[in-house]
């Protein structure tokens, strides 16, 4: 059920093509036609490089040299 959602909001917002999300009566999501035809939009891309998470974390990681090795030895330390 989860999976359908984040399906059918990836579609709606523009940033997945290529399926169809078949419904029941009521709305309900019950099966998706065209898996092996979905592609991922221009604004899927720029969603991707522009708000992904783990590449702010990566900015975060770089900018304030902070190295794994680093990390772990503090994390180590707290416990």
């Amino acid at each position: 059920d989860y999976f359908y959602f984040v399906l059918d909001s990836l579609l709606k917002d523009g940033y997945i093509d290529g399926i169809k999300l078949i419904k029941a009566w009521g709305g309900d999501i019950i099966n998706i036609s065209g898996m092996q035809s979905i592609t991922i939009t221009s604004a899927g891309i720029h969603f991707l490089k522009e708000n992904s998470t783990m590449r702010q974390t990566l900015e975060w990681l770089r900018d304030n040299a902070v190295s794994l090795p680093g990390m772990v030895t503090t994390i180590l330390s707290l416990l």
